[in-house]
């Protein structure tokens, strides 16, 4: 399918928001990734390298939870995990639309399956990743956000 990307993520260090169950209202104005994105984008307009994104987000089925990473070189307020990279499928969804975002991580996954060069890389801190990849003025515009979704995955052997 020529709707999937693939992509390598440098192995580096991240800080984390810690798992916030959706039940906690998260984003709410006193929610734990609420807080997390207020930090994590006041530190991200200090960088120089705006070459990469650094902001992920997992849902954690088993446990209906949220966990966000960013990706940064020191430990500051949060949880610095290492992160080990690697390689990644990858296509665009509709930020928010479930049935969407589900139908595109379907899509990858088959894809994956019936690939003859990659298969999954999925392992306890190799996580399934997402991304907004709109800017603000452009989802007002567009009336809706992207979100880009990563799979991992490795070559087969």
């Amino acid at each position: 399918m020529e709707t999937i990307r693939i992509i390598e993520f440098p192995a580096c260090k991240m800080v984390s928001s810690g798992y916030a169950k959706e039940a906690d209202n998260p984003f709410g104005l006193a929610g734990q990734l609420t807080k997390f994105n207020n930090w994590w984008s006041a530190f991200d307009k200090q960088r120089q390298d705006k070459w990469f994104m650094r902001d992920f987000m997992m849902f954690e089925c088993s446990n209906n939870s949220l966990i966000w990473f960013y990706a940064l070189p020191n430990q500051l307020q949060y949880e610095l995990i290492d992160f080990p990279g690697g390689l990644y499928a990858a296509a665009t969804a509709v930020l928010d639309d479930v049935a969407d975002e589900q139908a595109v991580y379907g899509t990858i996954k088959q894809w994956i399956a019936e690939s003859d060069n990659f298969e999954l890389n999925e392992y306890e801190g190799h996580y399934d990743l997402s991304h907004s990849v709109t800017s603000s003025e452009l989802q007002e515009q567009l009336g809706y956000a992207q979100l880009e979704v990563y799979v991992p995955i490795k070559l087969k052997k």
